[in-house]
């Protein structure tokens, strides 16, 4: 399976909106309402991106500098704001379990390491969200260490 990734569109929204209400996301996302309009005020620098594979839209990564005040909540003091922090999410179910959200993961990963002021790309993943362990894990991620994401 082609993956690639290509910028979000305005088109795409609604499509990302359905996505977010899926019970395979809403179970780790959280409140759909919540995470579109969170969606919406993207920070500055936060690219968001559609993942694509065999030209068909099937989820969304999330690549953004967590701000210092994130950091220190999450207990990450000790993290630069320069890191990137990638959140993915393969919302057509049809394409979960295909190997979809790892390639999605390494391009965005490999996509922000090329920017040289960043150190390192995290992905906080909930510790009971198999497929997501396994997809970082794929893709090349080591688990640093948890903590609370507020």
């Amino acid at each position: 399976m082609a993956v690639r990734l290509r910028a979000l569109e305005p088109e795409d929204v609604e499509l990302v909106s359905r996505w977010l209400g899926a019970e395979h996301v809403r179970r780790w996302w959280g409140d759909p309402e919540t995470n579109a309009r969170i969606l919406s005020q993207a920070p500055q620098g936060a690219r968001h991106a559609v993942i694509e594979a065999d030209g068909r839209p099937v989820g969304l990564v999330l690549c953004q500098h967590p701000s210092r005040a994130e950091l220190e909540a999450a207990g990450l003091a000790d993290v630069p704001e320069t890191v990137v922090d990638l959140d993915v999410m393969v919302g057509d179910e049809g394409a979960t379990g295909r190997g979809v959200g790892c390639e999605a993961i390494r391009l965005a990963a490999e996509a922000a390491l090329a920017d040289p002021s960043v150190p390192f790309v995290t992905a906080a993943v909930h510790v009971l969200n198999d497929r997501s362990l396994r997809a970082v894990a794929k893709a090349g991620f080591e688990k640093e260490r948890e903590f609370d994401d507020p």
